[in-house]
């Protein structure tokens, strides 16, 4: 009989770990692993996805009022972490697997009354939210000794949790896989995806896929691209597809006092961002914190060179002067200077997005990263049965 996977998330909203977590889902071996999914918050747009094939997706009873009236977070956590106890207790999951800070120590809370399953943990981004909150810290950091396993989705990440304390025999590094094929660009699919935005054919199009949060960094790739309009192409052109968590009228603001208007636009979110890499000749993300971005491969993937900020993973994904280029983050100067490189040198973009495509292809195939995972599961769960 498969054993049952649980997997705890914030939300199945549009996002890396989101969508990672639903590639995860969809393609884990069924006459292995019986997969289900539980929500802190309501569940999200990827869940009639995962519903459609046949995976339980759940979310507290009271998810949909309690958000929709603005409960204060604390009571809505502990509210969570009661019902999680609860399913714990009432399916026995034999794993329970934890994605993002709130999900892992609301999971671990629960471990901790129902007992049985084995808790194991996914990082996906530097510890800069640790900043914030310093009973996140330490209850992070409690929660080790009882985790079975953490995985990190960069060396970044796992050597920031090696630090930290976790247990290195416990740790492993397990890299975001993307299948190649699904964002391979033809000549008709570059030109149809342009027509349909009104795009030129020879205009020069960077993207930038990324939800609008501050640490994204936008507002230092407008700036960086307002200090070399005058030597970019004159018909350029930046895509921004991502959800808008709030600044997004203060960066149209910053559009029009630095004079981009014409050139910029902001597309909201999209499920499926295909057809915007396949309008593009780079690509671009410019955060100020990652762990290992999506987004990144994705790029790589429809073969754009990739401008990035040398931050988590982001160094491991883009070779630097063959790939992309990587820059440090907050550095507007280097970030104007490496997009200004390639807009002016098609054929090294070209030669660039060669050399992304392959390396996604060698290196970061969702082949790859599934084994990974059902090799730590099937370890785990034979420990425990010997045990």
């Amino acid at each position: 009989m498969p054993a049952t996977i649980m997997y705890v998330i914030n939300s199945l909203e549009v996002g890396g770990a989101e969508r990672h977590l639903v590639q995860l889902v969809e393609n884990l071996d069924r006459s292995r692993f019986q997969p289900m999914v539980c929500t802190m918050a309501p569940s999200g747009v990827l869940a009639p996805r995962l519903r459609a094939q046949g995976v339980t997706v759940l979310q507290p009873p009271l998810a949909d009022y309690l958000y929709r009236r603005k409960w204060p977070r604390r009571m809505m956590h502990a509210a969570s972490w009661l019902w999680l106890i609860f399913v714990m207790l009432r399916l026995r999951p034999a794993i329970v697997h934890a994605f993002l800070p709130h999900a892992y120590i609301s999971s671990g809370i629960a471990k901790l009354f129902a007992r049985r399953p084995h808790l194991v943990m996914s990082r996906r981004s530097m510890n800069n939210y640790q900043d914030f909150s310093e009973i996140t810290r330490r209850l992070e950091r409690w929660l080790f000794s009882k985790t079975r396993a953490a995985l990190g989705n960069s060396q970044r990440v796992v050597d920031q949790l090696d630090e930290e304390g976790f247990a290195p025999d416990r740790l492993f590094l397990n890299y975001n896989g993307v299948e190649a094929s699904r964002f391979a660009v033809g000549p008709t699919d570059r030109q149809a995806s342009r027509t349909s935005l009104q795009l030129d054919q020879n205009a020069l199009v960077m993207v930038l896929i990324a939800n609008l949060i501050p640490y994204k960094g936008h507002a230092d790739l407008l700036h960086a691209l307002a200090d070399i309009k005058d030597r970019l192409p004159e018909n350029w052109h930046l895509i921004c597809v991502g959800r808008d968590d709030g600044i997004g009228p203060e960066l149209e603001e910053t559009v029009d006092r630095l004079a981009l208007n014409g050139h910029v636009r902001w597309l909201g979110q999209q499920n499926d961002i295909t057809p915007y890499l396949a309008v593009a000749d780079m690509g671009c993300l410019v955060s100020h914190q990652e762990g290992f971005s999506n987004a990144i491969l994705e790029g790589m993937a429809a073969s754009l060179p990739m401008v990035v900020t040398d931050v988590g993973g982001n160094g491991e994904a883009v070779l630097n002067g063959s790939s992309g280029y990587v820059v440090p983050a907050h550095d507007r100067a280097a970030l104007g200077d490496a997009i200004l490189s390639l807009a002016l040198d098609p054929v090294r973009r070209r030669e660039m997005g060669m050399v992304g495509r392959d390396r996604v292809e060698e290196l970061f195939s969702p082949q790859k990263c599934m084994a990974r995972y059902e090799k730590l599961y099937t370890e785990i769960l034979s420990t425990a049965a010997n045990g």
